[in-house]
């Protein structure tokens, strides 16, 4: 399942980045029945990782010359 995500999104994500965020839904479902541990823990992952895609797409590029110390000051 992990080789599945990384094919999926290693363009975007590192494989370590990829298998902690399997690793954390699998703990998030260890109260869920085995079956649906195995169906859920690859839809949540890639759920997850799709979710962490828009947030750093949504987030403005700094523009020409600006400084991470400049931000707020007007």
């Amino acid at each position: 399942m992990t080789e599945n995500l990384v094919a999926e999104f290693s363009s975007r994500f590192d494989q370590p980045a990829i298998s902690l965020t399997v690793r954390n839904c699998l703990r998030e479902l260890q109260g869920s029945p085995s079956a649906a541990r195995v169906v859920g823990l690859e839809r949540l992952a890639r759920d997850r990782l799709l979710a962490h895609l828009e947030i750093m797409d949504d987030r403005p590029c700094p523009t020409a010359g600006s400084k991470p110390s400049d931000k707020g000051r007007r």
